[in-house]
């Protein structure tokens, strides 16, 4: 008894179709390689307009705006860094509490902080 082989059009047509859905299987769990930085979407109809206070790995802090612009920068980590209200600095603007000095050890971030103190705007400690 012979079998049935389908004819050459039906066995492309099924070939594609596999192709076009293994493809397309692939791309959707396809991992990213590339990762965006700074400020990927900034819509300010849904957003506060304020300033971003950070530590980053150059041991500086940095302020920055909305739209990732660095607007001021600290030589010094903070961990967490903190903008001081003015009301605790008789009225200046611009303090900040970082960290000024590292402790001994492998830990990082607060469990490293030997010294902390207030810094203004220019960087002096105050």
């Amino acid at each position: 008894m012979k079998r049935k082989v389908f004819n050459n059009t039906s066995n492309r047509i099924l070939l594609a179709t596999v192709l076009v859905q293994l493809v397309s299987g692939l791309s959707l769990m396809a991992i990213p390689k590339i990762y965006p930085t700074g400020v990927t979407v900034y819509n300010p109809s849904k957003a506060y307009n304020s300033y971003i206070i950070f530590s980053s790995p150059d041991a500086k802090t940095h302020l920055i705006d909305m739209n990732g612009n660095e607007v001021h920068k600290w030589d010094y980590i903070g961990f967490p860094s903190e903008l001081l209200d003015p009301k605790v600095t008789g009225g200046k603007k611009g303090h900040v509490m970082l960290q000024l000095e590292n402790g001994i050890g492998g830990n990082s971030g607060i469990f490293n902080n030997k010294v902390v103190g207030e810094i203004d705007w220019n960087g002096n400690v105050v």
